[in-house]
């Protein structure tokens, strides 16, 4: 995932994209569920950046199912649904859904805790941003 995050940040979508699929399948063989619930958000977020609202969703929808049911088996806290519910937040306000954007960063802020506390700063230019737009 480290690699597909450098491609990223060096506008190589392609082999980015590439690279999520690959620890994709390296997750499915290993059945590494932890790193399902990042890879399914990264792939997301690579659909949402072009305005594929349905795909991102879909593989959104997956991270969370997913992490609700390590969150239930104990595997990961409860805090670590901030991981699936703020790409809902981060994608609803670029697709200019506010209202949709406001229910899933709500959940964000119920769930945060102080060791998340980086997390925090993105919350709440979220918040931020909502407000902004609200007026």
């Amino acid at each position: 995932m480290d690699q597909a995050t450098v491609s990223g940040n060096q506008a190589n979508y392609k082999d980015s994209y590439d690279k999520l699929w690959t620890g994709l399948l390296l997750a499915d063989k290993t059945n590494d569920e932890k790193n399902k619930v990042k890879l399914y958000v990264r792939l997301g977020r690579y659909y949402s950046f072009y305005k594929r609202r349905d795909e991102a969703m879909r593989y959104f929808d997956l991270s969370l199912h997913l992490n609700k049911r390590l969150v239930k088996e104990g595997i990961v806290p409860k805090s670590n649904l901030i991981l699936s519910y703020y790409p809902f937040a981060a994608t609803y306000r670029e697709l200019a859904e506010p209202e949709l954007a406001s229910i899933y960063l709500d959940s964000c802020f119920q769930l945060h805790t102080a060791e998340k506390k980086p997390l925090l700063y993105f919350l709440q230019f979220e918040k931020a941003f909502l407000l902004k737009t609200e007026r």
